[in-house]
């Protein structure tokens, strides 16, 4: 197997792991094969979410884990800056989950014992901080992504690398842990059992 991260790589030959990357499709694996599956931002981009837990279960040994991260939007980000969060992220946010809307999903695709971690990195509170600071007027194309960087104005450059520096300070790392204390981090993630 052709593998995208020599990490990756390393450790699943290290410790005899068969690992698959790409679109999960059941019908490649038996029932009950797996003891578990991680998904890191992968529920938000699917159509039908509940069937797709649905097919994850399905190949999940009983007793397995399906462990999985998706954006909380019931955030500070979502409910301080509405629809400038980044994690709207249109249009290739196809779902918006916060914690009592994934728990229903997982129970109406027949998963039990649910467990929710509120966990953000401070690079998306600093991703968050930089999309504000770029947001676009209305009609006008976001710069937040655009390359190169060096047709920004003076302002904007300086607001940019004054949000890097508080973040090499360690201070986001403060607010991480205080948002995910009240349940209002960007980021949450599952464990799921299948019985």
């Amino acid at each position: 197997m052709e593998y995208p991260d020599s990490n990756l790589k390393k450790v699943a030959n290290k410790y005899g792991y068969n690992v698959k990357i790409g679109m999960f499709n059941s019908k490649l694996y038996k029932k009950n094969y797996f003891d578990y599956i991680v998904m890191d931002q992968v529920i938000e981009h699917i159509q039908n979410p509940v069937e797709f837990l649905k097919d994850v279960r399905r190949v999940l040994r009983p007793g397995g884990k399906l462990v999985m991260s998706t954006p909380n939007f019931s955030s500070w980000s979502c409910k301080v800056l509405k629809t400038k969060s980044f994690l709207w992220h249109v249009p290739y946010h196809l779902q918006f989950f916060d914690e009592n809307s994934m728990v229903k999903c997982l129970k109406r695709a027949g998963y039990s014992s649910f467990s929710a971690n509120y966990i953000t990195n401070t690079e998306w509170i600093l991703y968050e901080l930089s999309h504000v600071i770029t947001y676009p007027k209305k009609g006008e194309k976001s710069e937040y992504l655009d390359y190169p960087r060096t047709q920004r104005g003076l302002f904007t450059r300086f607001l940019l690398a004054f949000t890097f520096v508080i973040h090499l300070t360690g201070i986001l790392k403060l607010i991480s842990i205080f948002l995910d204390s009240l349940k209002m981090s960007d980021n949450i993630v599952y464990t799921a059992n299948k019985e």
